[in-house]
C-alpha cells in the first residue's frame, strides 16, 4: 500500500512497490495532502498493472489523465494526432480568414486520410520520413506551390504542439518542396478581356473590371464590401488578405461607371454578393472555376472535365497559363506601359518587393518608354452600354 512521507521540503513523498518488487520513494510534487495521496495511489496501480503485464498505452494514458485532472481540474489535453491536429484547426479557426480556413483544413484532412490508422498515435509517433511521403504525393497531384504551403500548415501545427508540451520534435521542420519555374501566368489581350466580358453576368463582368483596373486579387475582390468604396474619394480601401497590407487605390472612371450600375449600389453589404457567398463557404477555388467556364465561353479555355485522363485522382493537375490572376498581370503591366514608374505600379500592387513586381511585368521595354496618362479603356458587349 502507497503512503505518504515528509522529506525536506513542503512537498510530499509517495513510497510505493515497483513492478520488480522493489521499493521506490519519489516526490509527488505538491505539498498538498490529499492531492500527494491521490498520485501516490495512481502511481502504485500502474506498478501494478505493469506487474500483471497489463499496462498499455490507454491504460497509462488513463491514469496520467486522472492525475492531470486532479491537478488542474481539468481534462488531459489529447496528444494523439488525429485529435490534436482536429483541435488544432478549430482553435486557428478563430484566428483566420475564411479562406486561409479552407485551406488548413483542406491540409488537416488530407494529412489525416494519408496517414490512416497512424492518426490514433501519439505526435511523436509521426516521424519526417511519414511527413516526407505525405509530400512526394502531394507533388503528384498539385504544384509545388500548393505543396510547399500545405507543409507549412503542418509545420505550424507541430510548433504549436511542442510550446503546449505535446511532441518533442517537429517531423516537417526539414521538410522542403523544391521551388520549380512552372508554367508563367500570361495577361490577358485586350481582345481577350473583350471576349471574357461579353459572355459573363453583370456581377462577373464588375469583377474582372475591378481587377484589370486595380490588380485586386480574387479573394479581395470578392469580399469587397460597399463600406471599402468611396465614390465621391474616387478610391477603394481594403486590407490585402494576402498580405495583411492596408490598400488605397484610385477608382478608374469607368470602373466608377460600373460600380454605379450594380444592383448592390442601391442595397450595400458585399459589392458581389453571389461572389461572396461563394467565397466565404469554399474559398477561392470555386470562384477560380466558375472563372474557367467563363474563359471556356470565351474560347480561353478547354471545357472542364470530370472524366479520367488516365492519372486518376493521383494524377497532377495542368496548370493553365491564363486565369482570373492573369488580369492582375494586365493591370501591372499596363501601368507600367502607360507611363507609371516601378515604384508607383509596386504601390497600387501591393507588391512587397520589386522582384516580385518585376514577374509581373509582361511589356518590351520600347512600349515601356511610350508612356501615356491613363490604362486602357475596356470594351463592353453593347447591350450593357448606358
Amino acid at each position: 500500500m502507497a503512503s505518504l512521507h515528509k522529506n525536506h521540503g513542503p512537498n510530499w513523498y509517495a513510497s510505493f512497490y515497483c513492478a520488480d518488487g522493489s521499493r521506490k520513494f519519489k516526490s509527488t510534487g505538491t505539498p498538498d495532502k490529499r492531492l500527494a495521496n491521490q498520485i501516490a495511489l495512481q502511481w502504485e496501480a500502474a506498478e501494478q498493472q505493469g506487474r500483471a503485464q497489463r499496462l498499455t498505452m490507454k491504460r497509462c494514458r488513463d491514469m496520467l489523465s486522472q492525475i492531470y485532472a486532479s491537478v488542474h481540474g481539468e481534462e488531459l489535453p489529447s496528444d494523439e494526432t488525429g485529435l490534436f491536429l482536429l483541435q488544432w484547426l478549430e482553435r486557428k479557426s478563430s484566428e483566420l480568414t475564411e479562406s486561409s480556413v479552407s485551406a488548413y483544413k483542406q491540409t488537416v484532412d488530407q494529412f489525416l486520410e494519408f496517414i490512416g490508422s497512424k492518426k490514433d498515435r501519439p505526435l511523436d509517433a509521426i516521424t519526417k520520413a511519414i511527413v516526407t511521403d505525405w509530400r512526394d504525393s502531394l507533388l503528384k497531384r498539385v504544384s509545388p506551390a500548393t505543396a510547399r504551403k500545405q507543409v507549412v500548415i503542418l509545420r505550424a501545427a507541430f510548433n504549436d504542439a511542442i510550446r503546449e508540451g505535446r511532441a518533442r520534435e517537429n517531423p516537417a521542420l526539414n521538410v522542403k518542396v523544391k521551388k520549380s519555374q512552372g508554367q508563367k501566368r500570361m495577361p490577358f489581350t485586350s481582345e481577350q478581356i473583350t471576349s471574357l466580358l461579353a459572355v459573363a453576368d453583370q456581377e462577373w463582368q464588375g469583377m474582372i473590371l475591378t481587377t484589370c483596373c486595380t490588380g485586386v486579387r480574387l479573394g479581395d475582390v470578392a469580399s469587397l464590401d460597399w463600406e471599402n468604396v468611396n465614390l465621391e474619394a474616387m478610391e477603394i480601401r481594403f486590407a490585402a488578405t494576402k498580405t495583411g497590407q492596408d490598400m488605397k487605390i484610385p477608382i478608374a472612371d469607368q470602373l466608377h461607371e460600373c460600380l454605379c450600375k450594380l444592383p448592390s449600389f442601391d442595397t450595400g453589404g458585399p459589392v458581389f454578393p453571389e461572389a461572396n457567398a461563394t467565397y466565404r463557404r469554399a474559398g477561392t477555388s470555386s470562384l477560380s472555376n466558375q472563372f474557367r467556364q467563363i474563359m471556356h465561353k470565351a474560347k480561353l479555355a478547354k471545357e472542364p472535365t470530370h472524366q479520367k485522363t488516365g492519372g486518376g485522382r493521383d494524377a497532377k493537375r495542368t496548370v493553365n497559363k491564363l486565369s482570373f490572376h492573369s488580369l492582375r498581370h494586365c493591370f501591372v503591366s499596363n501601368l507600367k506601359m502607360s507611363g507609371a514608374g516601378d515604384s508607383v505600379a509596386k504601390e497600387l500592387a501591393g507588391h512587397s518587393s520589386d522582384a516580385v513586381s518585376r514577374v509581373y511585368t509582361h511589356g518590351d521595354p520600347e512600349t515601356l518608354r511610350v508612356a501615356v496618362n491613363k490604362l486602357p479603356k475596356l470594351t463592353f458587349p453593347k447591350e450593357n452600354k448606358a
